[in-house]
């Protein structure tokens, strides 16, 4: 949340370098202070693990989020009990300000082989014209990158349904304050993807990664869009309590909703159209 502080403050530069969002008294008037519209995409309707599970990390932050569930074209029904869901077609001329596609949780193939894959990259097309932020989980976020940036997924994946140790790779990451040096997620599937094509790859940067070295979370440079690679807030693992890396996904899905969506959105800025759409 916003500080608001005099324009003439001696220190604000000291603030502002530590992360604190400032703003002036003009600013503040200007403030265009709404419930955020969320549009979450079902891609696993299977289950209700995936998007329910996307709706609570929503609910935990502070601030007002509407959010609105829906399936594209031919998949199967969401069976979220949170959020009653609707066809994509009843969706897509509304206004959005962010935009979340999850995890498929038993698909065991590449996204680029999938029946819905059509369906996805079209869907993907239209987030890029109409909504500002876009956050992508595990096989929604490989899809995203094949789609995109042309980094697909190496070999057939492979399931791991285990507890995996990340680490920081960018500290100063808005995306990752408070979030420990290394910590667990689970990780239902492992699909390989190429570091080096992650590096040399223009417009994205590693985040965060696993100890042995593999891409967790991707970032792009104009903090339009976000992968996670795994489901953050996933099954829990034997023996490690209710719930692996219940703690990381609730910092990421904080930090994600105030620097990348709440504050962008919500001081006004040239160029911006309807909701959260750019010209």
């Amino acid at each position: 949340m916003p500080v608001i502080v005099p324009e003439d403050l001696s220190t604000r530069w000291i603030l502002e370098a530590e992360g604190v969002f400032l703003l002036d008294r003009g600013g503040a008037l200007r403030q265009d202070c709404r419930p955020l519209r969320v549009l979450v995409i079902d891609l696993d309707g299977t289950t209700a693990d995936s998007v329910d599970g996307v709706l609570a990390l929503l609910s935990w932050s502070p601030l007002q989020i509407e959010p609105v569930v829906a399936i594209l074209p031919g998949m199967p029904a969401s069976r979220s009990t949170a959020v009653a869901s609707r066809p994509w077609s009843q969706a897509w001329s509304e206004n959005f300000d962010a935009v979340i596609l999850t995890d498929r949780r038993d698909d065991d193939g590449l996204p680029q082989h999938s029946l819905w894959w059509d369906e996805v990259r079209d869907f993907l097309d239209w987030a890029s014209e109409h909504v500002r932020a876009h956050l992508h989980f595990g096989w929604a976020a490989h899809a995203a990158l094949a789609h995109t940036h042309g980094i697909e997924v190496q070999g057939r994946p492979q399931r791991a349904g285990a507890r995996v140790v990340h680490r920081v790779v960018r500290r100063q990451s808005y995306l990752l304050r408070g979030v420990d040096d290394e910590f667990a997620v689970y990780a239902r599937w492992q699909r390989r993807l190429a570091k080096r094509f992650l590096i040399e790859a223009p417009g994205i940067e590693l985040l965060a990664e696993s100890l042995t070295g593999e891409p967790y979370l991707v970032r792009t440079y104009d903090r339009r869009s976000l992968y996670a690679l795994h489901q953050p807030l996933g099954d829990a693992s034997p023996g490690a309590g209710p719930r692996v890396g219940a703690s990381h996904a609730a910092l990421l899905i904080g930090n994600w909703l105030n620097y990348y969506l709440y504050q962008p959105t919500s001081l006004p800025r040239v160029g911006l159209g309807t909701r959260g759409q750019q010209r």
